[in-house]
């Protein structure tokens, strides 16, 4: 069977460019109304600049840390909701109430609330059982968690907002999980008992592709909602792009262009991930066809 590649129409690219045009027309007007002189040219240096040698700017920075934060809650929230996702779909009893326990409360919470409780609570037990101190002594140790990482100064407000942030996404990943496995046939899994199958190859083989397949569209808008959620992380001192921005504004005058240019990166982070995520399901899709 032969795929249909979708493909822009010439009524998507006059969609495109009238939003754009009444977005700028927009943007003008408000200026006008206002008496604001807007000032593009003094973003640059907060993206790159030169002193002695190139170096990156507040806005360039902000952008590392974000995607840097992001990609530590994706990985550790997915596998979290996806270990108690399967707990919950195949165990009974008090283990499966407790995890079930923790769903309910942690959805029940604003997320700020449950970073707040890792950063005061857990960040300072989690630097002294890690010895961070003598870790980051070690040369070696110290570059590679400050590439991976960041420096010594913020790492433990940044792990403790990653895991907060980790913790309170992996109950919504849960229960997507839970439904895309609750969602399959329990003759399939009867059926890969009866082929020999044990319990964790019925659902490695039968089990988890399915469960993925079924749930991606979900999952690719929890992931776009985690990169937005890391937003909050600014209240800790981890230097993203709020946080970034909110630096900008206290020693310039640049209000609209910073936030206009904070949304668009947040928009455009956000439109490359569910393209990527998208490509992913359509093979997916074909695979499994």
């Amino acid at each position: 069977m032969k795929l249909i590649r979708n493909r822009y129409l010439p009524v998507d690219i006059f969609i495109s460019i009238l939003v754009v045009s009444v977005f700028l027309f927009l943007i003008k007007k408000i200026s006008t109304e206002i008496d604001y002189q807007f000032n593009w040219n003094d973003l640059v240096k907060f993206f790159f600049y030169y002193d002695d040698r190139l170096k990156i700017g507040l806005i360039t920075n902000g952008i590392i840390y974000t995607v840097k934060i992001s990609i530590f809650v994706l990985i550790l929230s997915f596998i979290t909701g996806l270990i108690t996702g399967f707990i919950i779909s195949s165990t009974k009893g008090v283990i499966k109430e407790l995890f079930k326990l923790y769903i309910v409360v942690l959805r029940n919470i604003p997320p700020l609330i449950v970073m707040f409780i890792f950063y005061f609570f857990i960040g300072s037990s989690f630097a002294k059982v890690l010895n961070l101190d003598t870790i980051f002594s070690n040369r070696l140790f110290a570059l590679i968690l400050t590439a991976i990482f960041t420096p010594e100064q913020i790492f433990v407000p940044f792990i403790s907002a990653a895991m907060g942030l980790a913790f309170y996404e992996s109950a919504y990943i849960a229960e997507i999980i839970r439904g895309g496995i609750n969602g399959i046939e329990k003759g399939q899994i009867d059926a890969g008992t009866a082929l020999g199958l044990n319990r964790i190859e019925v659902y490695l083989y039968i089990v988890v592709p399915q469960a993925i397949e079924k749930t991606l569209p979900s999952l690719i808008g929890q992931f776009v909602s985690i990169i937005k959620n890391t937003a909050i992380a600014s209240v800790v001192a981890i230097p993203e792009l709020t946080f970034q921005a909110m630096e900008i504004l206290a020693s310039s005058r640049l209000i609209l262009e910073i936030w206009i240019i904070i949304f668009l990166i947040y928009l455009v982070i956000n439109l490359f991930i569910s393209y990527l995520a998208s490509m992913v399901e359509s093979r997916i899709r074909r695979k499994y066809k």
